[in-house]
């Protein structure tokens, strides 16, 4: 009898156990759904947000990639004098703004006999020169030029006219080029600089962020 009762509450624990069972088992699939459908909501938030700085990114860097690429170079071959002739021209931040009436542009010009470019440096001739325009009444009797390169002072003195010419008519302005001979060893300094400022006849300005990225062209 003893025994029979014993297998009774046995049948009925097991029965019990078994009711909790299928009662608690959907309770806890369904926390578990709710939290996985949690996870992945959280996770499409992330995606959408890393999506949105990588495309915010992309135009930065596409803005600042505009704004650096190397200009074209301006040149081509005399076959009446033999000579080849190559360079680029570059604003700066004077050309962005009138101050005390100048615009200064800045450039690279070098020239070689035939269309083939020499190995030996010595047979190119390069320069630097400046592009500028002022009101003819303050007309720039001062042409020096100095340039900060990486905080370090490079004076290349009193460049010399090669053009002028004067336009206008109720506000006169000269235009005039002026220029100097410069080596291969100080476009490789300009080329390789971190930051370049300047001072001609006394302006200083800010070279465009174009002249680095256009100089290690011009090089290499």
């Amino acid at each position: 009898m003893k025994n029979k009762r014993l297998i009774i509450l046995i049948l009925a624990l097991q029965f019990l156990s078994i009711s909790f069972y299928a009662q608690s088992a959907p309770q806890q699939t369904k926390e578990e759904k709710k939290k996985a459908e949690q996870e992945r909501k959280a996770q499409e938030q992330q995606a959408k947000e890393q999506q949105k700085q990588q495309e915010k990114q992309a135009k930065i860097d596409a803005k600042a990639a505009k704004k650096s690429a190397p200009v074209a170079f301006q040149g081509g071959y005399d076959r009446f004098t033999n000579v080849t002739t190559t360079g680029f021209q570059v604003t700066t931040s004077k050309n962005d703004e009138v101050f005390a009436g100048v615009k200064i542009d800045i450039g690279v010009a070098a020239s070689y006999k035939g269309t083939t470019v020499p190995q030996n440096p010595d047979d190119i001739n390069v320069r630097l020169f400046i592009a500028y325009t002022i009101q003819a009444a303050s007309t720039a009797r001062d042409h020096s030029l100095i340039l900060l390169v990486d905080n370090e002072s490079m004076d290349f003195g009193q460049l010399q006219v090669t053009t002028r010419e004067t336009y206008g008519s109720r506000i006169r302005f000269t235009r005039a080029v002026v220029v100097t001979q410069v080596n291969f060893e100080t476009l490789r300094r300009l080329a390789n600089a971190r930051t370049i400022e300047g001072r001609f006849s006394g302006v200083e300005f800010q070279l465009s962020p174009k002249f680095i990225p256009t100089m290690k062209a011009f090089l290499y």
